[in-house]
């Protein structure tokens, strides 16, 4: 139980623990239904639920069980997660965690026994300090991995058959979860090792159930699936708004004010044109147009670029791990939230404006299309696309370069996009390949209608634009680029893919606006961000800054000091509005001194130096990249070169 305490210590700096009293109540009833059923122990079992990624759950030494958000979405009902439980609690009481530990210590650290509470947490300390240099240790307790749950799925079957739940539920959701149909491979398949691990543990998980003796049933007691399914949407739609901070080791805390804004990296107008978001690092602010006023705030940390639903009464958003928000506008809160669950990770991904569909290009760069309430494939490509070597150099690129940018978004892999109304869907890649007649290109295209879930045929030289990269120019019109021939670059109808306009397009990434006949350029020669008049083929920026959208004569972009600022192209003063003040998001730069009374802070665009004693900004200054306050009293800062000012 004391190396469970110095563990989970080591694991929730990592993983956020939902703290809240009356989600994890359930979860503990149910742990506690299945506890009754299982061999006398001295253990203190402790049911905690937590934020990751994954479908997931996993034990401690000394009764802890962690289950995952997106697990308990992922269960059809209580019965599928009592097995996930069920399971964990077999590791448990067959010590396996224990034991794992043991071997660990003994083979990286020379360790064969520990004394007191103290001695076993700076024992586990000194193993994750050494782990790396005995890397076969931990490659040798894979090994034997399998048979080690093969006997956690079997206790964990008799404790939730004893307990009254279905004890076919565990192997279902296995089944469900790995998409194995009912596959357990055979001798054959075994014989020439064709059999994957995940149907040989089914196999197992079927023969325990086949060969369970009637007396270890007991009386079967049916869940209550309305209250089930209350808690499932409760969990899922936690939001842990309002939790209590705990800071080990805290021994002051001031607050700096003013405090250092994040910048906005994302906006968007409504498409009635009644409001406007303005998204930053941590969340999203939600204003009106009359007044130009901010209504509301939304928190989302690690949201990727929201956008309004076609009738502009809400706003969608979705985050890298797949979960799926819906807030309403007029209410100011948030309506649904879902979790989809997609095995393999998502390099690209795209939400249709409604919040129904997920777009995932997923590691093997095939694509598919996920039903956001079911969390079923409705549609699915393999090999859409291809790693090409261009590729791989920009992506060790912005891993490089990653806390100087400012965009947010996801690495454009292929050009995908869903039509501003929600109907279509579409996509494009363009792969190159060396082979014996030399370089080929491979050309891919897709549209696909969401409302008879059938593809549409493409025509013209709208396949090269699909691949080369394209925008929606209201519902019924796309501009895109031609690499195969740039002169065809141009303005195409939609769907039908009649030309409307030829006209050259080079190099910059395309982004849409709301509404008007123009195109945000992205990366566009000297300038971050640029807008293009599809009329008059004119290029012009605002402001000087890279995040903006337009509505027909109307510009909004984020001001230099933070506000938000709306411009009419026509020229004339603009209209302004305060955002309220929002947590500091992604940090370019920071440094202390060792007496900490003097801290430097900077983000992307905006920087500041705080007396801490007061907790008072000393300086205000544009953003810079790398700090250090000297003993002298004197702030060294690196400051990029911005517009007509040099790197000083």
């Amino acid at each position: 139980m004391d190396l469970g305490d110095a563990i989970a210590e080591h694991v929730q700096r990592d993983h956020r623990i939902v703290n809240d009293e009356e989600l994890s109540s359930h979860l503990r009833r149910i742990g506690e239904r299945l506890t009754k059923h299982l061999p006398p122990t001295s253990l203190r079992f402790q049911f905690f639920l937590f934020d990751v990624n994954d479908v997931n759950a996993f034990t401690l030494p000394g009764g802890r069980i962690y289950v995952s958000r997106k697990m308990v979405a992922f269960a059809k009902n209580e019965d599928e997660l009592a097995g996930v439980i069920a399971h964990e609690l077999g590791h448990i009481v067959a010590r396996h965690s224990a034991l794992d530990m043991t071997s660990l210590l003994r083979d990286v650290l020379g360790v064969t026994q520990v004394t007191d509470r103290r001695d076993i947490f700076a024992k586990y300390n000194q193993l994750i300090e050494n782990a790396a240099r005995k890397p076969k240790a931990f490659e040798k307790l894979q090994n034997h991995e399998s048979g080690a749950q093969n006997v956690a799925d079997l206790i964990g079957l008799y404790a939730m058959s004893r307990a009254g739940y279905d004890p076919q539920a565990q192997a279902g959701l296995w089944d469900r979860y790995f998409e194995l149909k009912g596959k357990t491979g055979g001798f054959l398949a075994d014989l020439f090792g064709r059999t994957k691990p995940e149907q040989k543990r089914l196999r197992e998980m079927l023969r325990g159930l086949s060969s369970l003796p009637a007396e270890c049933l007991g009386t079967r007691v049916t869940a209550n699936t309305e209250e089930f399914q209350r808690w499932q949407a409760a969990v899922v739609s936690h939001t842990g708004l309002g939790r209590k901070e705990s800071l080990r080791g805290q021994t002051l805390k001031e607050s700096l004010k003013p405090a250092l804004r994040s910048d906005i990296n994302h906006l968007r107008f409504s498409p009635d044109g009644k409001f406007i978001l303005a998204q930053d690092d941590s969340g999203i602010n939600v204003l009106s147009r009359q007044p130009f006023a901010s209504l509301f705030r939304i928190h989302a940390a690690d949201a990727r670029p929201a956008q309004f639903t076609p009738d502009s009464r809400q706003i969608v958003f979705h985050t890298p791990n797949m979960r799926v928000e819906i807030w309403d506008i007029a209410e100011q809160k948030l309506k649904t939230a879902r979790e989809a669950v997609v095995r393999k990770v998502c390099l690209q991904t795209a939400l249709s404006p409604d919040g129904n569909a997920l777009a995932c290009l997923d590691g093997d760069f095939g694509l598919s299309l996920i039903e956001v309430q079911t969390g079923n494939s409705f549609l699915e490509k393999k090999s859409f696309s291809r790693l090409e070597f261009y590729d791989a150099l920009m992506l060790i690129f912005a891993a490089l370069v990653a806390d100087d940018d400012i965009d947010f978004e996801e690495r454009e892999f292929v050009s995908m996009s869903f039509s501003p109304d929600g109907r279509y869907f579409l996509a494009g890649d363009r792969s190159s390949s060396f082979n014996a007649l030399g370089w080929a290109t491979d050309i891919q295209s897709l549209v696909f209608d969401l409302t008879t879930r059938t593809n549409v045929s493409v025509k013209g030289d709208l396949k090269n634009v699909l691949s080369s990269g394209f925008v929606f120019v209201g519902t019924d019109k796309i501009v895109g680029k031609n690499f195969g021939n740039p002169k065809k670059a141009g303005l195409y109808g939609f769907p039908a893919g009649q030309v409307i306009e030829h006209f050259e397009l080079h190099g910059p990434a395309l982004k849409p606006v709301t509404s008007g006949n123009y195109v945000l350029l992205r990366n566009f020669g000297k300038l971050s961000g640029g807008l293009m008049d599809l009329t008059t083929k004119k290029v012009f920026h605002v402001n000087q800054r890279p995040v903006l959208d337009a509505y027909e004569g109307k510009v909004a972009s984020e001001r230099r000091n933070g506000e938000l600022g709306l411009y009419d192209l026509k020229g004339g003063q603009p209209q302004v509005a305060a955002l309220p003040q929002n947590p500091l998001g992604r940090i370019h730069a920071a440094d202390v001194t060792p007496d900490f009374k003097w801290l430097a802070v900077s983000g992307y665009s905006r920087g500041a130096v705080w007396d801490l004693t007061q907790g008072k900004m000393v300086f205000y200054v544009r953003g810079f990249r790398g700090a250090y306050i000297g003993e002298d009293g004197i702030v060294y800062a690196d400051f990029p070169k911005l517009d007509e000012v040099d790197e000083t």
